[in-house]
């Protein structure tokens, strides 16, 4: 074998290594991130039957490309709600599996409960039976992905054309100048 060919099967050789390890690190990836399972069945003769099941890795993506900016202004009463939100989340990853909400009545029953590591939620009434089941850290994700004031919220970046496309910085008013910035708490 000349020493040519020997070069190019090492060259072969190692990218078809890095493409397994890089291949068997996003399944590893995925797997760890967990799966949401959805499903839907309608109670009656000719009703449906959806079951959806995709890893949260791929919710994460979709999530990081919705403008969340446009909920800023709508939504600014809750804002001091975030805190509280999070730490039930942070509450709920950290708290033993179990039943955390159940209703029951004559024809309804609901139950949120947390197992192994997944919030699920079930629905059973005169229509249809409810299944959903998400990782927590995707709840968790999801939480600080839409909260305001998380590093994480919002556009990664902005394109402009020219200087003439891109829009003016707004100037403080003096109120939020003498106002200090409130703290918020991180768990």
């Amino acid at each position: 074998m000349s020493r040519g060919t020997k070069i190019v099967l090492i060259v072969l050789a190692v990218c078809a290594s890095a493409t397994v390890l890089m291949a068997g690190a996003g399944a590893v990836y995925v797997y760890q991130d967990g799966m949401i399972d959805i499903r839907v069945q309608e109670k009656s003769d000719d009703g449906a039957n959806i079951h959806l099941f995709f890893p949260m890795t791929l919710a994460r993506v979709a999530l990081a490309f919705v403008p969340f900016e446009g909920c800023r202004d709508k939504c600014a009463d809750a804002e001091r709600y975030w805190p509280i939100v999070e730490a039930a989340c942070n509450g709920i990853a950290r708290s033993p599996d179990g039943v955390l909400v159940q209703v029951d009545r004559e024809h309804e029953h609901v139950m949120i409960a947390k197992r192994g590591g997944h919030i699920e939620i079930d629905v059973d009434d005169v229509d249809a039976k409810v299944h959903v089941s998400i990782p927590v850290s995707g709840v968790q994700y999801v939480v600080r992905r839409m909260r305001p004031s998380s590093p994480g919220w919002g556009y990664r970046g902005t394109f402009t054309l020219s200087e003439s496309d891109s829009p003016s910085p707004a100037k403080p008013t003096a109120s939020a100048q003498a106002t200090p910035a409130r703290a918020t708490p991180r768990a």
